[in-house]
C-alpha cells in the first residue's frame, strides 16, 4: 500500500489521497488501499473495475491501474506465503506442446487440452495436430480454485509450409525441417529485412550472394529487399503455416 501511495503522489496531481493532517487517507486514499489489498489477496487485477465509491471515474481507474502495476510487478514479494492459487500458464506453439504453469503456490492441477485429452501434471506435455484449440488450466487447493482459458493456434512439427509471390528479385523455398531458404537470382540486392506481423524487425540478411536458410515459427511476415544507397526495390509478404 505504501508503494502504491508513493507512486500516486509522485505521478498524479489528482485526486489528493490524504486528509489535511497529511497522515490519514481520504476516500480516494482508502480506495487505493482497497485496490492493492484486493489484488494482493486474490491475485486479480482491479483495472477497469466498475465500482468507484463515488469517485470520478478517471481518478478511480488511475488508482486501479497503479494498484495493479504495484502488485503484479512483484506478486511473489507481496503475496509471500499466501494461499490463493493462480492458473496462468505459457506454452510453445509447435507440437509437442510443453505447458509451464505459473502458479506461485503449491496447488493441484487439471488440464483440458481442447482435443479430449486431459492431464494432472504441473507442467505437462501434449501432442497436437495442427489446429485451433481451447485450453483450460484449473488449479485448486483446500481453500480456492481458479480456471484460465486460452484459445491457441497449434502447429504440428514438420507441418510448416510457405506461400509467397515469386518475382525477379527473390525466390523462397521450403527446404524441409521447418527451414525456409531465400535465393536471390539478381545481384542488384545487397540487404534483406524481415518483419513480423507487429511490424517488429526480426531478421536482417546482408550476404545475399548465396542462398540464405533460416527457421521460422508459423505466421505472417513482411520482407523488404534493398539495393545500393538504401533503395527499397521490392516489398512482399511471406506466409508460414
Amino acid at each position: 500500500v505504501g508503494m502504491a501511495f508513493r507512486i500516486m503522489m509522485d505521478s498524479a496531481y489528482t485526486p489528493w489521497i490524504f486528509s489535511p493532517d497529511s497522515s490519514h487517507p481520504v476516500v480516494a486514499g482508502s480506495y487505493l488501499e482497497a485496490c492493492v489489498v484486493y489484488s494482493s489477496v486474490f491475485n486479480k487485477p482491479t483495472a477497469n473495475c466498475a465500482y468507484t465509491d463515488g469517485l470520478v471515474a478517471a481518478d478511480a481507474h488511475l488508482m486501479q491501474r497503479i494498484a495493479t502495476k504495484v502488485v503484479f510487478d512483484s506478486l511473489n514479494l507481496w503475496q509471500g506465503t499466501g494461499h490463493y492459487p493462480y492458473a496462468g500458464f505459457s506454452h510453445n506453439i509447435i507440437s509437442p506442446i510443453i505447458f509451464h504453469n505459473e502458479s506461485p503456490v503449491v496447488t493441484h492441477h487439471f488440464w483440458s487440452f481442447g482435443d479430449g485429452g486431459t492431464d494432472t501434471a504441473a507442467n505437462p506435455t501434449h501432442i497436437y495436430h495442427t489446429g485451433t484449440y481451447i485450453i483450460k488450466h484449473t488449479v485448486n487447493n483446500n481453500c480456492f480454485s481458479e480456471t484460465v482459458i486460452d484459445t491457441s493456434e497449434i502447429f504440428q512439427e514438420g507441418a510448416v509450409n510457405i506461400y509467397t509471390k515469386e518475382n525477379d528479385f527473390i525466390k523462397i523455398l521450403n527446404t524441409g525441417n521447418d527451414k525456409i531458404t531465400f535465393e536471390f537470382p539478381t545481384s542488384d540486392c545487397n540487404m534483406m529485412e524481415l518483419y513480423d506481423i507487429r511490424g517488429i524487425k526480426i531478421r536482417t540478411y546482408t550476404q545475399l550472394s548465396q542462398p540464405v536458410s533460416d527457421e521460422f515459427a508459423p505466421g505472417l511476415y513482411i520482407y523488404r529487399l534493398f539495393a545500393g544507397q538504401g533503395r527499397v526495390v521490392i516489398t512482399g509478404k511471406l506466409s508460414v503455416w
